[in-house]
């Protein structure tokens, strides 16, 4: 599992027992959450206080002695990188590379630590340039040393004669020197080909989607185990295909009097109540991270099987094959896109 998807489980699980616990408990940790945040938005040290008082023991629970928490194969959303700097870790360091250019391109560092939403700075072993597609920018990486091609044929397609590699990523720097991801390039664009292969799209309305992103902005629902984010370039909003968590579900099920399918997710997800939980859900997260209009998905459909490599919609490195995903479900996505939204909703 990839380390943005445990912190978000990680986020959204302690945010759940704060919320079922005493209003005391309840009121300490936001009372500490609020105070951290303020000055840590203010450039300052947050005080020792509320660490030993709340946050403590949280920590704990991990044995008390985590000082650092990394990411690196995907960018955090700012809120979940803030939550984790605040309740889990000291410092919360991001980086960016790839296998075939030495791992680590870029990578942020403690002096960061009041500035998110990048992935830090460019380090010694490699060069990176931005190459401007219509209207967006495209990431190169160059190594110091060899790349070892294992693959001739997909070596090929994504590493020039002059020896930058083509990364698939959209990206820009900011003026911090600092490197901003914003999605990949097969899936955040217009209809427009960058090469004979890759074709990208986004709403009718001209408005760039991030599908990556926005599907790590969902999946901190605790209700939602994967989910699959789609936008026809002819259509004005977003539909997806979720799979729902199974164990989160079944205490669900047992606690609202469906006990006796409680183990049965295909029985589940046909439950009016269950679309209904995970609706809301989604929407709380998408509120919470502010996800603009044309981001927030206005309809979905529940499968009972997981996103899994052994069924061919993830890579050995756990990422969605977005276009087998789409083929997969074509039909579902055909007649969403077909039926007029009944329900209205602020997702």
């Amino acid at each position: 599992m990839k380390e943005s998807v445990i912190a978000i489980k990680f986020q959204d699980a302690v945010y759940q027992q704060v919320n079922s616990s005493s209003w005391l408990r309840r009121w300490l940790f936001y009372k500490a959450f609020d105070a951290k945040s303020k000055a840590i938005d203010a450039g300052k040290t947050p005080s020792p206080f509320w660490d030993r008082l709340v946050f403590s023991k949280i920590r704990q629970a991990f044995g008390g002695r985590i000082r650092v928490a990394t990411s690196g194969s995907a960018p955090l959303s700012v809120g979940t990188a803030k939550f984790l700097r605040i309740v889990f870790a000291d410092e919360v360091v991001e980086g960016y590379g790839l296998t075939e250019t030495n791992a680590v391109g870029t990578t942020s560092s403690p002096y960061d630590k009041n500035t998110y939403g990048h992935v830090g700075a460019l380090g010694s072993i490699v060069e990176m340039k931005i190459v401007d597609v219509p209207e967006m920018q495209y990431l190169f990486c160059k190594k110091k040393t060899k790349i070892c091609d294992y693959n001739p044929e997909a070596t090929k397609e994504v590493l020039r004669e002059d020896g930058w590699f083509a990364t698939g990523d959209i990206g820009k720097w900011r003026l911090d020197g600092k490197l901003q991801l914003i999605d990949r390039k097969k899936t955040c664009s217009r209809l427009l080909f960058f090469n004979a292969n890759i074709l990208a799209s986004v709403l009718a309305q001209g408005e760039y989607i991030r599908p990556e992103y926005i599907e790590g902005i969902y999946k901190r629902s605790l209700y939602v185990g994967n989910i699959f984010v789609h936008g026809n370039s002819d259509e004005t909003y977003l539909v997806a295909v979720v799979y729902p968590d199974p164990e989160v579900f079944a205490k669900w099920a047992t606690q609202n009097g469906l006990g006796s399918i409680a183990n049965n997710l295909e029985a589940l997800i046909k439950e009016p109540g269950v679309k209904s939980v995970i609706e809301k859900d989604m929407e709380r997260v998408a509120l919470e991270e502010s996800l603009q209009g044309y981001e927030r998905v206005k309809k979905f459909i529940l499968v009972k099987d997981d996103f899994t490599v052994e069924n061919g919609l993830l890579t050995s490195s756990m990422k969605l094959k977005r276009h087998v995903a789409k083929k997969k479900f074509a039909e579902e996505i055909k007649k969403m896109y077909s039926e007029p939204i009944l329900i209205k909703a602020k997702l």
